[in-house]
């Protein structure tokens, strides 16, 4: 039977969902966790979420509060939980920048375009199956071409040995964001996203390290259109001993969805199975500890907010209703969700979200205006 996913009608609101703000200063914009970051570690209840900041200049208008960016770049902030994401607190930053020029940018960071010059791999294996090491993956300007680079942690996320750089393999530039997955044999995978031959971001790729994340080669084309950009992927292995991956596809002016492809040979071959959902991207896959799976989203059509979907089948073939963690935001600029699953089985994403309490200008055409938070929910599925 050729794959497929059955949608099932109807909508479910999550009762128990409890959101918790983990980071919102009214003169910041906060955003993007899905690109920055979300790390768990040691006995599942240690948890770090990173995330874009940008300063804001704030002044009032009769229709409201309207905040401005001040800067063209931000800068990544970071918070760590011990308790499951009850509560959080500050953690260092990255110790790396793309800043370039000559010099160390500030104590102790690495920079990127130097690392690049050098070409000197100061990457430690990991073993993934260690509780306290990890991986983060991300792209930068770096020669004047926006690059894809890997750090890695041996203690839970508080220094880290970097950067190696994936190769480009003949792509105009490679956009990766931190996402990663170990196979049951040990070698690591990861997914950036490529410029297509018109120049656009539009191809996903994949590539695997058979040294613990020091080296990286091209292993297949996950994605690809002509038509519309298929970017952001996240996977997940799959007890038959698939990969499932989650993609956005992103169709202009205004199409935005997930689509869900899997491989049976571990990352090789790639085909489609369906679609997830009529709108929100990109999607977060989790795999449940009683063998379903879950699917978490941002939807930016009214009403605006964060869901999620459930598979019974533990294969991704069909999912449940449409689950609504959240339907209050006050625009579509929200979302980017990244998360984890607890020992108990509670899941806790991540994600950026625009409060009503901070209106968007009613003459701003653009997304990225204004005061935005980071939140985690946690809720039983």
């Amino acid at each position: 039977m050729e794959p497929r996913v059955t949608t099932a009608r109807g909508c479910v609101r999550v009762r128990d969902a409890c959101h918790v703000k983990v980071f919102g200063d009214r003169d910041t914009f906060a955003g993007w966790p899905f690109n920055n970051g979300f790390e768990q570690y040691g006995d599942g209840n240690d948890l770090v979420v990173s995330y874009s900041r940008y300063r804001c200049r704030v002044k009032t208008r009769p229709d409201g509060t309207e905040a401005f960016w001040t800067g063209p770049h931000p800068d990544t902030g970071r918070r760590r939980s011990l308790d499951g994401g009850r509560t959080w607190q500050r953690e260092e930053p990255f110790p790396w920048t793309g800043a370039a020029g000559a010099g160390v940018a500030e104590a102790g960071q690495v920079r990127l375009t130097d690392a690049w010059n050098d070409r000197i791999v100061r990457t430690r294996p990991i073993d993934p199956r260690h509780r306290d090491h990890g991986l983060t993956t991300n792209a930068a300007e770096v020669g004047g071409v926006a690059r894809s680079f890997v750090f890695t942690t041996h203690d839970r996320g508080r220094t880290w040995s970097g950067p190696s750089f994936i190769p480009m393999d003949g792509a105009a530039f490679s956009r990766n964001r931190p996402v990663w997955l170990a196979r049951p044999d040990g070698v690591l995978l990861t997914f950036p996203t490529v410029s297509r031959a018109a120049g656009s971001e539009g191809r996903a790729f994949v590539y695997a390290s058979y040294d613990g994340g020091v080296t990286w080669n091209f292993l297949s084309v996950l994605a690809q259109s002509d038509d519309y950009m298929l970017i952001m992927p996240t996977a997940v292995n799959l007890a038959s001993g698939r990969i499932l991956a989650a993609v956005r596809v992103q169709h202009p002016p205004h199409g935005l969805w997930t689509e869900l492809y899997d491989s049976a040979d571990g990352g090789r071959l790639w085909r489609f199975v369906g679609r997830l959902n009529d709108h929100g991207a990109p999607a977060q896959l989790l795999n449940l500890p009683d063998g379903r799976l879950a699917a978490i989203y941002g939807c930016r059509k009214p009403p605006f907010g964060i869901r999620a979907r459930i598979s019974e089948d533990a294969e991704g073939w069909r999912w449940g209703p449409e689950l609504f963690l959240r339907d209050d935001g006050a625009s579509e600029d929200l979302g980017y969700p990244r998360g984890a699953v607890l020992p108990d089985g509670t899941v806790c994403t991540a994600y950026y979200f625009h409060e009503k309490r901070h209106p968007k200008p009613a003459d701003c055409d653009q997304f990225h205006w204004g005061t935005r938070s980071i939140f985690v929910t946690r809720f039983r599925p």
